[in-house]
């Protein structure tokens, strides 16, 4: 190249820089090279994180201890209380108080092939082996429906779940989100993905039945199941085992009848008073904000108010992306009803649907904006989590900006639902996913940040 032609060079490459499209170029080109460096740091932390969450957290589920100087929490203490519950259902005198049951009939029969067997501490070993399992299951999941195109970006969202502090909470304490999130998205998963068959429908209808555990959990998202196939023989299945589960739980009891008066009786005295429940710092879920209105007694009817409006928005948007759906079913279920740190895994989904518009959406910006808002969540959400490391009051002032976010996430993705229910048209062409890559960018751009 001879020096005009340099020079010529060197003046195009100036202009392009001042110009507003070459310092986008610039920054693009900078934040591209820093990519791998920032996920390289991303990884250690999280692994770091969760080796020594996990670690500990493991500890709390399996061993016993009279005094841990690191939580005023006793260790396991929500699988004792649903050891001692599935135990009591079935041996349950008539003079048992129901106050100290909060499930329905249904799920000490389904938790005690889990529970209700064998000793506490072969119990609890137990608990720790399937939460492995599920924990690895969910990993794959994750991964699978990612669309991470690199290994670093694989590595990054199979390290979601494993580092969130919800994930560490629900084991040491023995809670029950791992075990009925992960086969809820399976099943869910099944009849999106598989061929219509009784076969399928049977397996994805047992999975989704035992999410129901925990109806806080499982009703949420059973909307999914009931609209998005666009067929009611899974949700059939469902209700019909779960009505079945019902009844044989009552014919297990010593003295049904007056057990069912009773239940019935605690099911309101249960919902007012959960306000009260975990005082530690509460800002993110329905009873609490009717709480400090006053409304107290309205709490059980706002409850399926708005269980029935997420019913209504899964109908309206059941051709949505898969996971955009997820993630609004999930966060809605967060708000919704009482909830503690350990079920903050509900918002698993919302942080895969980000990813994933984050490198499928149609234009640049609206990738870029779900990028940031993913890269923002991670912090909110790895372990060991903003309740319990920070004092008051600065641990409440954090809870809040955090519920903000969630809330920004979850009005991000209704808004992109309703886009997505347009580009579902595409399947008629052949197109399997309803979020594309999109061609409005530079071939460069596009090469750097598609999927």
């Amino acid at each position: 190249m001879n020096s005009s032609n340099r020079i010529a060079s060197s003046t195009h490459t100036r202009i392009s820089v001042r110009s507003p499209a070459g310092a986008r170029q610039v920054a693009m080109d900078w934040a591209y090279e820093l990519r791998p460096i920032l996920l390289k740091a991303a990884l250690l932390a999280m692994i770091l994180l969760s080796v020594i969450f996990l670690g500990y957290e493991f500890w709390r589920l399996v061993f016993e201890t009279a005094d841990n100087p690191l939580s005023t929490e006793v260790n396991a203490v929500d699988l004792k209380q649903r050891y001692v519950e599935v135990r009591r259902w079935f041996s349950v005198p008539k003079s048992f108080d129901f106050s100290l049951l909060t499930y329905q009939p249904a799920s000490y029969l389904m938790l005690w092939p889990l529970l209700g067997w064998g000793p506490l501490a072969a119990v609890r070993w137990l608990w720790a082996l399937t939460s492995i399992a599920l924990l690895v299951w969910l990993g794959r999941i994750i991964a699978s429906e990612s669309q991470a195109s690199t290994r670093l970006e694989k590595w990054l969202i199979v390290l979601v779940p494993i580092s969130m502090y919800a994930t560490g909470a629900t084991i040491g304490n023995g809670q029950l989100i791992i075990h009925l999130l992960t086969p809820m998205l399976a099943g869910l998963l099944i009849l999106k993905k598989r061929p219509v068959s009784f076969k399928n429908d049977l397996l994805a209808s047992s999975f989704i039945l035992f999410s129901l555990v925990k109806s806080s959990i499982g009703v949420p998202f059973f909307w999914i199941a009931i609209f998005m196939p666009r067929r009611m023989r899974p949700a059939i299945l469902v209700v019909s085992a779960y009505v079945m589960l019902t009844v044989l739980s009552f014919m297990l009891l010593k003295a049904p009848m007056e057990i069912d008066a009773k239940l019935l009786d605690n099911i309101s005295q249960v919902a007012a008073s959960s306000v009260e429940w975990g005082n530690e710092v509460r800002v993110a879920d329905l009873p609490t904000w009717l709480h400090h209105l006053g409304m107290d007694r309205w709490m059980l009817p706002f409850s399926f108010l708005f269980v029935g409006l997420l019913g209504l928005w899964v109908w309206r948007h059941n051709t949505s992306d898969f996971w955009i759906i997820c993630g609004v079913a999930g966060i809605w279920a967060r708000f919704l009803t009482y909830h503690r740190w350990y079920d903050d895994l509900l918002l698993l989904p919302a942080m895969l649907a980000l990813f994933r518009l984050a490198k499928c959406d149609r234009t640049f910006r609206t990738r870029l904006f779900a990028g940031v808002l993913f890269a923002l969540m991670i912090p909110a959400m790895i372990a060991p989590g903003t309740l319990y490391l920070f004092y008051p009051p600065w641990n409440l002032y954090l809870e809040v900006l955090k519920s903000i976010l969630w809330g920004v996430v979850l009005v991000y993705l209704m808004i992109r639902a309703n886009e997505s229910d347009l580009l579902a048209a595409n399947k008629q062409h052949g197109v399997t996913e309803s979020l594309q890559p999109s061609n409005d960018i530079p071939a460069e751009t596009e090469s750097m940040y598609g999927s």
